[in-house]
């Protein structure tokens, strides 16, 4: 039995609907909204929640949903008690729920600052509680980038992501239930960034969006394999944020091709500059046509292949 909070949409949606396919299990559901009156199928007008289920129901997945406020101890104590009653021990949890307002830290009052930061951090805290007297071999916590790198009008969302990782490592220190947190960066056709219409706004600022199924591949990978570390960071290309430095990549001033570094990501990108002169580079006096000197294929390949060492860190 594998219980994901915040299942009913978005990014822990899709990463719920593959942990289904890939493993078979029992899939509990566990979601904010009332359980909806599907007796009329799904159209247009149905919610994102319906729309899941439905999902859930065409891959012939063997799940529950239960609409539980993760907000209230004894919501979730009742909800753990259930599912192990009607449904049998709990093997896993994935956390991802959340809520994210976009806006100054000094317009937040006391009670708009709990009511932002608790789906996501005191419902962690009710469900470690619950689980505690026969806690699950995983937990899993689907957090931010924002929590590592901070965003301006973010503060409280990145606090409550942050906070959920030492929550989990608490947990595994007491109970030695295996937890990792997943911060991602902005998924794009699904999730909060893509709801709040963020995705072009931060494209603007060199962030790019995760592909959703890259996003869930990447979940997948995780949950089998332990990398090792309680917090990783998943996002694909990077810029723009003073609080997140991008790694150097070498210079090697023995390869004739990758001379100047215009910029560059380890594993993922390198944009290199290059000044060829007849001088330096003779060959280039054998490959003429019609008062042209041409760049010789072989060449080409000795360019990419200088540097893919590069960025792969094995020159």
């Amino acid at each position: 039995v594998m219980l994901v909070a915040g299942g009913g949409k978005g990014i822990t949606a899709e990463c719920a609907l593959a942990l289904g396919q890939e493993t078979k299990a029992r899939i509990v559901l566990v979601g904010s909204t009332p359980s909806p009156d599907r007796e009329g199928g799904v159209n247009a007008n149905s919610s994102e929640l319906e729309k899941t289920l439905a999902r859930f129901d065409a891959a012939d997945l063997n799940y529950r949903y239960f609409p539980c406020d993760l907000t209230q101890v004894e919501a979730v104590r009742n909800l753990i008690e259930r599912v192990r009653t009607e449904l049998g021990p709990i093997t896993a949890v994935v956390h991802g729920a959340g809520v994210n307002r976009i806006r100054h830290l000094g317009d937040s009052g006391a009670d708009d600052v709990l009511a932002e930061v608790a789906p996501k951090l005191l419902g962690a805290h009710h469900l470690c509680a619950a689980l505690a007297n026969a806690p699950p071999k995983l937990f899993i916590g689907l957090t931010s980038i924002i929590g590592v790198t901070g965003m301006p009008g973010n503060g409280w969302y990145a606090f409550s992501n942050e906070a959920l990782d030492l929550v989990l490592r608490n947990f595994e220190c007491r109970h030695g239930t295996a937890v990792l947190s997943i911060a991602f960066s902005i998924w794009g056709e699904t999730g909060m960034g893509a709801r709040t219409g963020s995705v072009e706004r931060l494209r603007q600022y060199g962030i790019e969006a995760i592909p959703t199924a890259e996003g869930v591949r990447r979940f997948l990978q995780l949950f089998w394999r332990d990398p090792g570390h309680r917090q990783i960071v998943v996002t694909a290309r990077l810029a723009g944020f003073d609080t997140w430095p991008a790694p150097l990549l070498p210079i090697r001033a023995d390869l004739r091709f990758v001379e100047h570094i215009v910029t560059g990501q380890p594993e993922l990108e390198l944009v290199a500059r290059t000044r060829l002169t007849l001088q330096r580079d003779p060959y280039l006096e054998d490959h003429a046509l019609n008062g042209s000197h041409l760049f010789p294929t072989v060449f080409g390949l000795e360019a990419m292949a200088q540097a893919t060492a590069i960025l792969i860190g094995e020159a």
